[in-house]
């Protein structure tokens, strides 16, 4: 795709890292954060690491952030590898990232799938070939119905479903590659279908300066 076609890389996130497994959290809104923060708190997920990138930068949102996830370094703070290094979350309080964030995670969650409006960019995730997790207002997002019914994403209702997801993507080799391979796949078979239909337009003169 488009975006994957950017791989630049992002400083910081690598220190951050280091060889534990990661998840990023995109578009994420307070209850996502909620939600997350409980997870990362049951047994299991202690060397697991968390990037949050919040749909909201403000003040308000960024200190509600801070209060919950103890301990949690922000990236627009950040001027020393060895200090991210022993973090356990970090927190992305700038725009313009996401799209190349996802590609560090071993598992991604696009955030909204709680909020009236529905999840964000599942699309922006996928393109990786990582497994993508979003929450249950996804309804009026068809490509949120294909990636579930190609194996690439899972949508979850509550904690327990979101905890259990994880752990099979972290712990289960296999499951984790076929999620992974579905995402990808995904992507390829969602980009010739544009490819064909604007093919199909341009043969049949349909539109003009393509």
């Amino acid at each position: 795709s488009e975006i994957s076609l950017h791989k630049s890389s992002i400083p910081f996130i690598n220190a951050f890292k280091q060889d534990k497994q990661i998840l990023i959290a995109g578009s994420t809104w307070p209850k996502d954060e909620e939600i997350l923060y409980t997870v990362f708190q049951q047994k299991g997920f202690e060397n697991i690491k968390l990037v949050i990138a919040p749909h909201e930068i403000n003040k308000v949102n960024l200190a509600s952030i801070r209060s919950l996830f103890k301990g949690a370094v922000f990236y627009s703070e950040l001027n020393d590898e060895e200090l991210v290094s022993q973090a356990r979350y970090l927190v992305i309080d700038n725009v313009g990232m996401l799209s190349r964030l996802y590609q560090y995670g071993d598992v991604t969650y696009v955030g909204g799938g709680f909020s009236i409006d529905g999840i964000h960019n599942i699309l922006e995730a996928a393109t990786w070939g990582k497994p993508v997790l979003f929450g249950p207002n996804h309804s009026k997002f068809k490509e949120a119905e294909n990636l579930i019914k190609a194996g690439g994403g899972k949508s979850f209702c509550n904690k327990d479903q979101l905890k259990a997801f994880l752990q099979e993507y972290f712990s289960d080799e296999i499951s984790y590659k076929k999620a992974s391979e579905a995402a990808q796949s995904f992507i390829k078979e969602n980009k010739g279908a544009t490819e064909k239909i604007i093919g199909y337009i341009q043969e049949n003169r349909l539109l003009t300066n393509l």
